[in-house]
Formats: C-alpha cells, sequence, structure tokens
C-alpha cells in the first residue's frame, strides 16, 4: 500500500540533499544579512516573503553561494515546523532563478542552526547593482492559517569558488515550443529515466507544464536547472497516480510550481514511485514498477519542439529470423553505439526482427527511423510498415547495408492512418539478406540495431 507523503512532497519536497556544509576555501566577495525574517505558507515561490539586495562588490564572477543563520519556531499553535518545508527562492538580476532549501531534515529543535551552499547563474560578472530578489516560503502550513510557523536571521555569501556540476545522462529532447510534445518510452522497474529540454524564454506570464498522464505506473517527476538545483518535484498531482508539475503563468489553470526562470536547458528525471529528489541531480529510489511511459510537455511559449514532432520508441521487439546477440530495448532508443544485434539464421541466411510501439495523439505525418550496420559487405537491409487496413506489412525502403552505422527515414504523408489502428498501435520491421549467391551470408555475422523510433507530427 502506498503511504502518503506529506503536502510538501507535491511540489518541492526532497530537496534534502542539496544543502551541504559550506566549502571553507571559498572566497567570499559580498553579503548580506537579513534578521528576523518570516515565512508565507504557500506552495508557490513566487508568493514567498520579499526581501531585495545589491551587491555592490566587483573584480569577480559569481561562483558557489553559500548561507548560515538560525531558523526559529514562531507559531504557538503548532510545534511540527519540518525544516525542510522551509525554503528560500533566489532571482538574480539577470532572470535566473534557485530553490535554496534551508534545511535538510524533517523535524527539528528551535533555534536551529542551519548552513549550506546552491549555484546559480555560475560565471555571472559583477557588479551586480540591481537588486536581487529573496522570496521566503513555507511549504506546510502546521495550523492557525495565516501565521508563520518559522522565522530566519540568515547571512548569504557570494562567493567566486567555482562548483563542480556534473549533469546526468539524459535523452536530449531539443527545445520544446507552442504547443508541446509528448513522448512515450518504456521505464524498467527501478530505473530513473534522466530527460534534458530546452526553452527559448522563462515561463513568467507564459505557461510551461509537464505531465505523466497515460503511464501505466504511479509515476514520480522532478525538475532540474542547469546547476543541478531542484525546481520543483511532484508525485500524484495529476489525475489518480499521474504526475504534474506546472510552471509559470496562472492562468487557464496552469501554473503554481513558480518559474522555469532562464531560456535555456533543464533536465527532468522521471520514476516510478518511491524516489527523493536532492541537489546536483541527486535522485535516488525508483520503484518495482514499470511498463509503457508517457510524458507530456505543454507550453505557449514559442519557438522550439511544437512542431518538431513526437518520437515514440518501441514497447517491445520480437526476432523473427536470426538469433539475438546483444543489446536490450533501451538500445534502440537513442544514437549511442549501444545497439541490438543478431544473427542471421543458418539455413535461411537472413536476418529480421520487428518493433511494435504505440502512440497516443493524432498525427499526419509518420517519419520512421533506423540506424544499422553490418559486420560484412554483401547485405541489403529492408524496412517494412505494418498496414492495418490489409493486416500485412508493406514494404518501404531498402538499401545496401552499411559496415558503420547509417540512418535512413522513411516518410509516410499519404493516407498515414493505414499504418496505425484505433489503438494507437505501431508495427515495423528490419530485414538483412545476401544481395546475390556469391558468398551468402556466413554464419555468425553480425546485423545491428542502433536506432529505431517512429517520429509522428
Amino acid at each position: 500500500m502506498k503511504t502518503p507523503k506529506r503536502y510538501i512532497a507535491k511540489v518541492l519536497a526532497g530537496v534534502a540533499v542539496l544543502a551541504t556544509v559550506a566549502s571553507s576555501q571559498a572566497a567570499i566577495r559580498d553579503t548580506v544579512t537579513f534578521n528576523g525574517w518570516e515565512c508565507t505558507q504557500t506552495t508557490n515561490p513566487n508568493e514567498g516573503t520579499l526581501r531585495s539586495h545589491s551587491f555592490p562588490n566587483s573584480g569577480y564572477t559569481l561562483g558557489k553561494i553559500t548561507w548560515s543563520g538560525t531558523i526559529t519556531k514562531i507559531n504557538p499553535a503548532e510545534n511540527a515546523d519540518w525544516l525542510l518545508e522551509n525554503l528560500i527562492l533566489v532571482k538574480t538580476p539577470t532572470g535566473a532563478c534557485a530553490v535554496m532549501p534551508l534545511g535538510t531534515v524533517t523535524g527539528y529543535t528551535s533555534p536551529a542552526a542551519i548552513s549550506g551552499d546552491f549555484n546559480i547563474d555560475i560565471g555571472a560578472t559583477t557588479p551586480f547593482a540591481a537588486p536581487w530578489e529573496f522570496r521566503y516560503f513555507n511549504t506546510y502550513d502546521d495550523g492557525d492559517e495565516g501565521l508563520a510557523d518559522a522565522s530566519i536571521d540568515i547571512t548569504i555569501n557570494l562567493t567566486d569558488e567555482v562548483p563542480t556540476i556534473t549533469p546526468p545522462s539524459a535523452e536530449d529532447l531539443g527545445e520544446i515550443g507552442d504547443p508541446g510534445t509528448t513522448v512515450n518510452r518504456t521505464l524498467d522497474a527501478n530505473q530513473i529515466k534522466w530527460f534534458k529540454f530546452s526553452i527559448s524564454e522563462m515561463t513568467g506570464a507564459k505557461f510551461f507544464d509537464i505531465a505523466t498522464f497515460g503511464s501505466d505506473m504511479d509515476t514520480e517527476i522532478g525538475v532540474y536547472d542547469k546547476w543541478g538545483n531542484l525546481i520543483a518535484n511532484d508525485d500524484d498531482g495529476g489525475t489518480g497516480l499521474d504526475s504534474l508539475l506546472s510552471f509559470g503563468s496562472a492562468s487557464a489553470g496552469h501554473g503554481g510550481n513558480g518559474d522555469l526562470c532562464y531560456a535555456g536547458e533543464y533536465y527532468l528525471a522521471v520514476g516510478n514511485w518511491d524516489m527523493e529528489f536532492g541537489g546536483n541531480f541527486g535522485v535516488t529510489g525508483g520503484g518495482p514498477e514499470g511498463g509503457a511511459l508517457v510524458v507530456a510537455f505543454t507550453t505557449d511559449i514559442g519557438g522550439g519542439g511544437g512542431g518538431g514532432g513526437t518520437f515514440v520508441n518501441p514497447s517491445t521487439y520480437t526476432v523473427l529470423e536470426g538469433s539475438e546477440f546483444n543489446g536490450n530495448l533501451q538500445s534502440l532508443f537513442t544514437s549511442d553505439d549501444n545497439a541490438l544485434c543478431l544473427f542471421n539464421d543458418e539455413i535461411t541466411m537472413g536476418c529480421a526482427v520487428e518493433f511494435r510501439g504505440s502512440v497516443f495523439q493524432s498525427f499526419s505525418t509518420l517519419t520512421y527511423i533506423v540506424e544499422s550496420s553490418v559486420t560484412r559487405p554483401g547485405l541489403s537491409v529492408g524496412i517494412s510498415l505494418f498496414n492495418f487496413m490489409t493486416n500485412s506489412y508493406n514494404f518501404v525502403d531498402g538499401a545496401v547495408a552499411t559496415t558503420t552505422d547509417t540512418t535512413r527515414e522513411v516518410v509516410i504523408s499519404s493516407n498515414v492512418s493505414r499504418f496505425t489502428n484505433e489503438n494507437g498501435d505501431l508495427r515495423s520491421r528490419v530485414s538483412w539478406l545476401p544481395i546475390n549467391d556469391e558468398d551468402p551470408a556466413q554464419d555468425g555475422w553480425l546485423h545491428c540495431v542502433d536506432r529505431a523510433v517512429w517520429k509522428v507530427q
């Protein structure tokens, strides 16, 4: 049975690992102190209690930001405040933003010493004459609505220490723009899957939503900025067990998780409940369920991948002729030299594999993309798509097979509905045969598929 998490888990929980002990080697270049700073009880970072400050010092570029201070419980009705519910949204004059957690634990003895560091706008030049914004918020109201649960005295230091940031290995979805895009993938048990995407402007008056509607598992998702800071995460914010994060404008039912504060790259972690989201891209957990994963991005931000199509990965494959040598389903999703490789059949000398997937959106153009190679010359490669109207395969492309990875794209824009059915099923087949009877394919030659995906738009 799933144990519900405290409400913070819906919005900005799991930040426990983000705050680390401040480095004693950091050279402090500028500083500000805020005393008696009471939080606002809200799950929206932009509604936090505002403090601002201009940092006048110059002659350095921004590195880590360190901080230290004291937190005190001030709500007389309750004594249940959790330290990790206290966060500060930081916005720089360049528009970059990050959420700075004040602690890593649940209950705490008040007053409590706090300290840590985080990254934002690394390499930005000084001075920062325009004011920075700091918004202090607490994501779970422990009682007596309207009364703040905690207050802090805090000193925030800008340093020139360059942090080590190691982004995760992620599937690059490119720029995503109006109206958005949907990706269909397979999630293995205990797997955490990473995506990288970019936007052409901050959300602000625009919105950017991420949802897992249609996935056949209990998902969790978390969005990180390019510096490794957790922006927001969610468990069951969508329908049922689906996850949902909504950034930017509150119009038309969007917003609620703050802003994506800069134009550029972000990272999304997706997995099966139960997961923990920490700083520096620190995501752990991922439960035993696996299956079809649907991640829908919806936005009114201009440009990007709205017209670029949605990639659909196969959910299963079957070796029809020959035998499997190495590789797996995930080998087929990206062009990374990790391939599904097969031996040809010893009697027919042929080799063939079928792929199946599902699409969850309407489309007018279907593109099938195959990247493959063989380990000997004298072979041909053929690509076929399953016609659901005739209940048979249609041969759509053929070429001489190459001994180095070669990508072929087959674009179908006429009568495209024949290659899917009312359930959104997709099927394809890749096969190899000797070109002639001279020195036919011998035992043990490899036929490798590095990538095999559909693209719909």
